[in-house]
């Protein structure tokens, strides 16, 4: 049940950066996705970026 809801989340966590990107809005879920991108993995993407949150 908690890997069910894990996934479920990783999915939207994926979506809602995803979105903020195609908008180019700011939100800080992609103020963090950024932060980590430029601090820490330099080659991360969405799906990598929600997988570890």
């Amino acid at each position: 049940m908690m890997a069910a809801k894990a996934k479920l989340l990783q999915n939207i966590l994926e979506n809602a950066i995803t979105s903020d990107e195609k908008t180019k809005e700011n939100t800080s879920l992609k103020d963090q996705y950024e932060s980590f991108k430029n601090i820490l993995i330099h080659d991360l993407n969405p799906a990598g970026f929600a997988d570890l949150y």
